[in-house]
């Protein structure tokens, strides 16, 4: 029997109740009703997933600011591809967290074959991080002062900072097998 139907027993059995069982067998039965709602509603179904930890260095130098995607290679039963992703610190090293559903998180990566891809942005060529963001904050007071911003005033979109294979699905030279029980430590080196 399905929890929901399991819940709406409960809650027509209190009801059925007669006075003479008083609030403490009502109360009873509708603690039951509560514990069979929050265990329904807990937990749901979730794909293989194990930890995944690893670092990302460009040139042997930690690659900091980086955004790491494993994605599965084969779809996996009841939810399609999963997606992990993960962001790199001052160290290049990463831990992965896997989206189940729109209330659902889990630490770590899809069980199995994967796509790895590796992404960060940068300021467009010749213009250095400080440089770059001196001309957002510029635009910024620019629209706040007259409550639009006319072409071309904008600064140029941020670029990748890594070959472009690197942050396509399609074309990453870079998989990983993640193992349930195992170590799922990745190292990766970009370009």
């Amino acid at each position: 029997m399905s929890w929901p139907v399991a819940a709406f027993m409960v809650f027509v059995r209190g009801m059925a109740l007669p006075r003479s069982h008083g609030p403490v067998g009502r109360a009873g039965l509708y603690a039951a009703l509560a514990l069979l709602v929050f265990a329904g509603g807990c937990g749901g179904k979730s794909p293989p997933i194990a930890a995944v930890t690893g670092v990302v260095t460009r040139g042997g130098t930690p690659l900091a600011g980086a955004t790491v995607v494993f994605s599965t290679v084969e779809p996996v039963a009841d939810f399609g591809r999963v997606i992990a992703t993960g962001r790199t610190g001052d160290d290049g090293r990463f831990t992965l967290v896997t989206r189940i559903d729109s209330r659902r998180s889990a630490a770590g990566g899809p069980v199995g074959e994967n796509r790895v891809t590796v992404s960060v942005s940068v300021p467009p060529k010749g213009l250095t991080e400080a440089a770059y963001q001196a001309q957002l904050d510029a635009h910024q007071r620019n629209i706040e002062e007259k409550g639009y911003t006319a072409a071309g005033e904008a600064p140029p979109p941020r670029v990748s900072g890594l070959k472009p294979e690197f942050s396509d699905a399609a074309r990453t030279p870079l998989t990983a097998k993640v193992v349930s029980g195992g170590a799922n430590e990745f190292t990766f080196a970009v370009e």
